[in-house]
């Protein structure tokens, strides 16, 4: 009886923050109804908007849509792709990482919080509305400590201007389906039966999966590593208990504070982010750029012996290149 109750207690707890997810993808929908997008910079304007971000699982070069038995026992090339989602305009920024690319060598750091803040800064700027009030959805990440730094993140984007109000919910594990989703779905379905062998391919495949799903490839034009874990670890501390809120809203008119509630029906707490004596924080404060870490010597080898002769010829060079060939550019 105990479990039965609990179990019930979760699915209405998981029912609510459904509806708090469709009454945001509504009115920002609502709101935007024969908006056109501005030529040249756009003003900050009293609007909200609603994102979501969230990683999809990797996908692999060379891709075959009828798969070479010898790729099974390999370990092909790995493309990382992170998504954001502008539900207001249907339209999902998908970004696109090789193992080169990302800020660890052999792919690894494409998870953390330099990571994923980078891109969602990168998102917020570039292809915001100039909106001042924003609602943002994601998944809980606290089994990889991301989120202290996300928070601390949104915080420093009340503090120095460049939103009046943010709300930012956590999703309830196991019930994280959302329209981001459905955009991932869609790219791996024609993913499955597309030969791919560049990143090229996977951008392609990407633009071609959907109206609303838009490929954004990785490079200095694009966007660039930086270290906001350093940057916000001496502004910003810690929530204690952190993994049991759900909902968290940060305020011009509470500078340095964030609003939590443990679910949608809760009552909001307020709780100071910043710390005392932290040095003071600009929009115009020049973050240490992350060189990518590249690809090991060991990893370039494996890749030049196991994996080219599976790569189409015309792409063998770009794909899985001889060892040695990132270091002499």
């Amino acid at each position: 009886m105990e479990a039965t109750s609990a179990y019930l207690l979760h699915v209405e707890e998981a029912r609510r923050e459904r509806e708090v997810y469709k009454m945001c993808v509504e009115a920002s929908k609502e709101e935007l109804v024969g908006y056109v997008h501005p030529l040249g910079p756009i003003p900050q304007q009293s609007s909200s908007l609603k994102k979501i971000f969230d990683f999809a699982q990797s996908l692999i070069l060379p891709h075959h849509a009828r798969q070479i038995g010898q790729l099974y026992f390999t370990t092909p090339r790995k493309i990382h792709l992170f998504g954001v989602r502008l539900d207001g305009l249907s339209m999902q920024l998908n970004y696109i990482m090789e193992e080169d690319e990302t800020i660890g060598t052999d792919g690894s750091l494409a998870y953390g919080p330099n990571s994923v803040i980078s891109m969602v800064h990168h998102a917020l700027q570039t292809h915001g509305l100039g909106e001042i009030d924003c609602c943002l959805h994601a998944d809980s990440c606290g089994g990889q400590n991301k989120n202290r730094f996300v928070l601390g993140y949104f915080c420093w984007r009340v503090l120095v201007g460049l939103h009046r109000n943010i709300s930012f919910i956590l999703q309830i594990p196991g019930h994280t389906r959302c329209l981001e989703d459905a955009g991932f779905g869609q790219i791996k379905k024609l993913y499955r039966r597309t030969d791919c062998n560049t990143k090229g391919d996977i951008a392609r495949v990407i633009e071609l999966s959907s109206k609303s799903n838009k490929a954004v490839c990785f490079s200095d034009d694009a966007w660039v590593w930086r270290n906001w874990k350093e940057y916000l670890s001496v502004r910003f501390k810690a929530i204690k208990g952190i993994q049991q809120y759900q909902q968290f809203r940060f305020s011009a008119e509470a500078p340095g504070h964030v609003f939590v509630k443990r679910r949608a029906d809760s009552e909001e707490t307020k709780v100071l982010l910043l710390m005392n004596g932290a040095p003071a924080s600009s929009v115009n404060d020049l973050l240490a750029q992350l060189i990518p870490g590249g690809l090991t010597e060991e990893r370039q080898r494996y890749l030049y012996r196991f994996v080219r002769h599976l790569v189409r010829p015309s792409a063998q060079d770009q794909t899985c290149p001889a060892p040695g060939h990132y270091m002499q550019k």
